[in-house]
């Protein structure tokens, strides 16, 4: 029986609510699971880009197995996540060939599932087995408008395919009834700024949100770490970045790294911290989801006494993702402007259910 839109909307919204009262509140323990979860098919990747970190960082390369996402996908169906799991980490998903039928034993427990992807490995044929096995949402992360750029880049030749992959899923969307909402992505610098507007301009009309995305240190490991802080320097007209009212990630994001280790920033591509791994005997979201760990983890936040973070080798007092504009990512903006916030995250379940 399909769920009516009304009905998930209400049920949606009352979760959400809860979340930012929690925040408003004060309190560490989050009483609703996470909205915005990854789960790591790999680690590998084929792109050399110039923002993100050695591949050293990443750990001993390899795939996350069908069984441990079972573990994971079934946990997170028990307390019915319901925005899509984002399948993505490390590195490129697509180079996990199992990630149709992790797509597929999604569906069948009635969850869905999102991709951010480069795009390079999503030809016809892989399109058609990830949107028959019930892909709902698929993020390019494209970064360019010109060959020229993308290769300066990404270190390899391949804007032409990526383009063309891209325009050619929205294509074969429409013959599988538009159920997957589509995304194309720009992480903004100095090599790629001349090209944003034209970027967005270009995408817009073709796909369900196009959209800049400012540059981000990843814990000070990017290869262009220097220039995010800047950037973020700048559009806050000089003020003080470290100055954020905490970081909201704490009270919505977890992470799943394809051997089951469970940690709580998207930006720890070295997983300095985990909360627990969903290979323990034990393992249960909600009991990860408020753990010691997690409970300390957001008062620090909380208190903006960052000692614990620290001891974690979290440098969350100088991130600057909480005080980057219009990415909603402190405490003070996450709440305030929680509509924005709402919508983004859960834009993608209007069309899903609209098409269903």
């Amino acid at each position: 029986m399909a769920i009516r839109l009304q009905d998930l909307l209400e049920d949606t919204l009352k979760e959400e609510m809860r979340r930012r009262q929690a925040i408003l509140d004060r309190q560490a323990f989050c009483p609703v699971p996470p909205n915005h979860i990854y789960v790591e098919p790999t680690n590998k990747c084929f792109l050399k880009c110039a923002m993100c970190t050695d591949k050293a960082l990443r750990g001993d390369q390899g795939y996350m197995p069908m069984e441990r996402w079972r573990v994971i996908l079934d946990s997170l169906a028990k307390y019915h996540v319901k925005a899509p799991i984002n399948l993505i980490g490390r590195g490129e998903p697509l180079m996990n060939r199992q990630l149709p039928d992790f797509v597929e034993y999604a569906s069948s427990k009635g969850m869905s599932c999102a991709i951010i992807s480069n795009g390079g490995l999503l030809d016809e044929a892989y399109a058609r087995k990830l949107l028959k096995a019930g892909i709902r949402k698929i993020q390019f992360s494209l970064h360019a408008h010109s060959r020229e750029t993308y290769k300066q880049i990404t270190g390899v030749d391949l804007y032409d395919k990526v383009k063309a992959n891209l325009l050619g899923l929205v294509e074969l969307n429409k013959e599988y009834g538009s159920r997957c909402y589509i995304n194309v992505m720009s992480v903004e610098s100095s090599i790629n700024r001349h090209e944003s507007a034209e970027f967005v301009k270009f995408w817009t009309p073709r796909v369900d949100r196009a959209f800049v995305t400012p540059l981000y240190s990843i814990q000070g490991d990017s290869r262009m770490a220097d220039e995010s802080l800047d950037s973020i320097k700048a559009k806050l007209g000089g003020k003080d970045f470290t100055r954020h009212s905490g970081c909201a990630f704490p009270w919505f994001f977890l992470s799943y790294r394809l051997d089951g280790t469970i940690n709580p920033c998207p930006y720890d591509f070295k997983t300095n911290f985990n909360v627990g791994n969903a290979d323990d005997p034990d393992y249960d979201l909600m009991n990860v989801w408020n753990s010691e760990a997690m409970l300390r983890f957001r008062q620090s936040h909380l208190d903006r006494e960052f000692s614990y973070c620290r001891s974690v080798d979290y440098p969350c007092e100088t991130c600057e993702i909480p005080s980057a504009p219009d990415t909603y990512k402190g405490l003070d903006s996450f709440t305030q402007d929680f509509h924005v916030v709402f919508s983004r995250e859960f834009a993608a379940i209007l069309k899903n259910v609209q098409a269903g």
